[in-house]
């Protein structure tokens, strides 16, 4: 594997930098359907993505189906991925292959494939933060640190959450409101170790997390009397 120019590779490809994803405010993997031609975008149930490009893709429902889009992470291939769960912050570059892959990344994929590159620990210590508040009490908290261990070793963090209110209401069949859904709780970490003991080796570990607890699209409100839909 190597690097190559964009025009030289025989190949349709998008390819974002963490500048152009905030600018374009590309924050999650089911908005580069907004951005990358041919790219459609659905969530499946039990939380499984849905990413077909040039109309191919996973329309089952199902674990044990293969998906025609590949996810892969700093080339690594990500199966079953839940990749709608995950945020894209302080990743060094997003690229969206379309057409069929081979085994370059780990795996066939008959569509393409969303490949995402995390931004590595650096020899020079820095911290950022920010903080967002928007509608239905929506916050957002992110962070990254990182810096040296020692001449040959770097550490780095990132971290994100976030807390919405549903923008749905749940309405019994005597017209109360009896809760919300669509409303946002999770948090991502990562943690990442480079490792470079001479200039010819590198060696990095990376590990992340993410938290999901919400009401989501087909959340409904069970209760014993009434049948209640959402208005």
């Amino acid at each position: 594997r190597r690097s190559e120019a964009l025009q030289d590779v025989p190949i349709a490809v998008s390819a974002f930098s963490q500048e152009a994803l905030k600018s374009s405010r590309l924050d999650s993997a089911a908005n580069l359907a907004l951005q990358v031609p041919n790219l459609n975008y659905s969530q499946q149930l039990y939380g499984s993505s849905n990413f077909q490009i040039r109309g191919i893709g996973y329309s089952l429902v199902t674990t044990a189906g293969d998906q025609g889009v590949g996810v892969a992470e700093n080339y690594a291939p990500i199966d079953r991925a839940r990749i709608t769960d995950a945020e894209f912050y302080d990743v060094e570059r997003v690229e969206v292959l379309r057409g069929p892959q081979g085994t370059l990344f780990g795996r066939n994929a008959s569509a393409g494939l969303i490949n995402i590159i995390s931004k590595a620990p650096e020899n020079t210590f820095s911290a950022k933060g920010e903080i967002t508040y928007g509608n239905y009490d929506y916050w957002r908290l992110s962070g990254r640190v990182t810096g040296p261990v020692s001449d040959s070793i770097a550490l780095a963090l990132d971290g994100v959450w976030s807390k919405r209110d549903g923008f749905y209401k749940l309405v019994d069949g005597a017209g109360e409101t009896v809760g919300d859904t669509n409303d946002r709780d999770r948090y991502f970490l990562r943690g990442q170790l480079l490792f470079e003991p001479t200039d010819a080796l590198s060696i990095r570990l990376i590990a992340d997390y993410t938290y999901r607890n919400e009401k989501c699209c087909g959340a409904i409100y069970v209760d014993n009397s009434v049948n209640p839909y959402i208005g």
